[in-house]
């Protein structure tokens, strides 16, 4: 066979087996063999992208080697195509006869890596093992599948998958039962409310198509900004992907400044679109942390304005629940056993204002609601389940559960973030990298805006003063400023909390030294002209400070 220019860009499949070739011929796809001693034919396949295909035994695998080696520095390129859920000693036509297809097999040659020769004995042994550890893998995806799918769905499925399998279908039914009642002792206690009984979507999902279904049943019963649909429609597979990967957990606070905004709404909606959604307007510390060891549910909590003020026992325990591992240590029993709750799981919390300690706010993810206009119309929603939730809860699961492990090792680039605020967006922008399409962009958009790194609106009292004076000295141009005039000019910006100090006296001098000591920064004497000189400060004093506290906020 020779290769010519024009057909460079397609891929020659080759094989072992000539009698294997008719399969491929009679699919229109490109297929030949060479024998192993190919170094005489070699130059016919020069320029050639080849794909070879190995029998799943000891002579295939020794047989694409010697053909590998033999166009090493011939062909173009050189790929191995190792098929799918192929049983030992079974070939291309087995693959064939349990439903592979021509579109399947370019679509697995697109994705085969490149051929690497195996340099010794030991090595080839080796990849032989990896390979096997692939193929069993692949089963165990493959029953744990079977066992999730729902009976209609096994039904039909379960003579192809036995055949699959090399096994016959009443041990495939006995193993498929044993694993649906694995799956039932590690839900736990039984489900509360009958939406939180959720089997995976039968097919894979597209993430590019799952978050605008997502979005889009936002959309329908609350007015919400781009941004902040896409970070809601984000944090829903977040909590998806929340027990088996995330290190940190956002809180999603949904605020607004007056009441009958649609944060209510928002959070019973949401309710229905986590995994185990569990909606409450009021919680003691003890039962929400008791909940949480119970059915890792993710926490919906409304009207915190009022549950979380003065209660810093409760906040604890929302706070606590940002990090992997922490939790509540409380004595239990008659004995007084220590014992660790914890308090690890998604929460979402609806109030009026954002009246919080900074070490709260810190752990969230803002989403500031206004109420509706006239022209704004929403569908009323019922806070009851429908088929479209039920269908959007079972993709999520699909779509998670199969991006679990690249989730996992997932390292999304940050928009400039640092410190809590990356941990807060970590999972959610690597959702989006996985979801593909436009959403990484969108995802590092809707994140930069939530987040206001520039704003810093919701920093602590004292990142929001060296954010003050940093503005103070640009916009004076100058290297150095006295106390007296500092403490002036921070009290003359409106909306900030330094005219407020001291009653409406607004902000001291020795209030401002007192604020800035514990980052090293005091007054000294500076000269400010030829002739005087005064208490101050000079922008060097600062310039570690600002570096460290207003590149991102921690």
């Amino acid at each position: 066979m020779s290769v010519t220019a024009d057909i460079n860009n397609v891929p020659i499949f080759v094989l072992e087996d000539g009698a294997k070739l008719d399969l491929l011929r009679k699919w229109n796809v490109a297929a030949s063999q060479i024998a192993t001693d190919a170094k005489g034919c070699a130059e016919s396949f020069r320029n050639a992208n080849i794909v070879l295909i190995p029998n799943n035994d000891d002579s295939g695998y020794q047989y694409i080697d010697k053909v590998g080696s033999a166009l090493t520095g011939i062909a173009k390129s050189i790929r191995v195509l190792v098929l799918p859920g192929l049983d030992k000693g079974h070939d291309i036509l087995d693959w064939a006869g349990a439903g592979g297809t021509a579109e399947q097999l370019m679509a697995l040659s697109e994705q085969a890596p490149q051929w690497m020769p195996a340099p010794t004995a030991e090595a080839f042994a080796t990849d032989m093992e990896a390979k096997k550890a692939a193929a069993e893998a692949e089963e165990q995806r493959l029953l744990d599948e079977l066992a999730r799918s729902r009976n209609l769905d096994y039904a039909k499925r379960r003579r192809a998958a036995a055949k699959e399998l090399g096994i016959n279908v009443g041990a495939l039914d006995r193993e498929v039962e044993a694993r649906r009642e694995a799956f039932a002792v590690r839900r736990g206690p039984a489900p509360l409310f009958p939406h939180w009984i959720v089997e995976p979507w039968p097919e894979p999902v597209n993430g590019d198509a799952l978050l605008p279904a997502i979005i889009g049943r936002i959309k329908r019963h609350a007015v919400l900004t781009p941004d902040e649909t896409i970070a809601v429609g984000l944090w829903i597979l977040m909590a998806w992907a929340h027990q088996p990967v995330a290190v940190h957990s956002p809180i999603l606070l949904v605020t607004s400044p007056e009441a009958n905004s649609g944060k209510s709404t928002l959070i019973d909606l949401i309710s229905y679109l986590v995994p185990r959604g569990l909606a409450s307007v009021g919680v003691s510390q003890g039962a929400l942390y008791r909940t949480i060891e119970m059915y890792e549910p993710t926490i919906a909590i409304d009207e915190a304005d009022v549950l979380l003020a003065d209660n810093e026992a409760l906040r604890s325990v929302v706070n606590s629940g940002w990090t992997r591992g922490s939790g509540v240590l409380r004595c239990v029993g008659n004995s007084n056993t220590p014992h660790l709750f914890p308090t690890f799981c998604p929460k979402a919390i609806g109030m009026k204002g954002k009246k919080l300690p900074d070490t709260t706010l810190s752990r969230c993810i803002t989403i500031e609601m206004r109420r509706k206009k006239a022209s704004e119309p929403v569908e009323r929603f019922q806070r009851v389940d429908d088929v479209e939730l039920n269908d959007l809860r079972q993709k999520c699961l699909r779509w998670t559960t199969d991006n679990i492990e690249a989730l996992k090792i997932a390292t999304p680039e940050m928009p400039g973030f640092t410190n809590r605020l990356a941990d807060n967006w970590h999972l959610m922008l690597a959702i989006a990298d996985l979801a593909g399409g436009e959403w990484p962009g969108f995802g590092r958009r809707a994140a930069s805006v939530l987040a206001k790194v520039s704003d810093i609106g919701d920093a602590s009292t004292t990142i929001r003063l060296l954010a003050d004076i940093n503005a103070i000295f640009d916009e004076l141009g100058v290297d150095r400023i006295a106390s007296s005039d500092l403490a002036d000019a921070l009290g003359s910006i409106e909306g900030s909390p330094w005219p407020e100090l001291k009653g409406g006296r607004g902000i001291t001098t020795n209030e401002l030294a007192r604020l800035l000591k514990p980052y090293g920064i005091a007054p000294a004497t500076i000269r400010i002209s030829a002739d005087m000189t005064l208490k101050g400060y000079q922008f060097w004093q600062f310039r570690d400070a600002f570096e460290r506290y207003l590149g991102g906020i921690s």
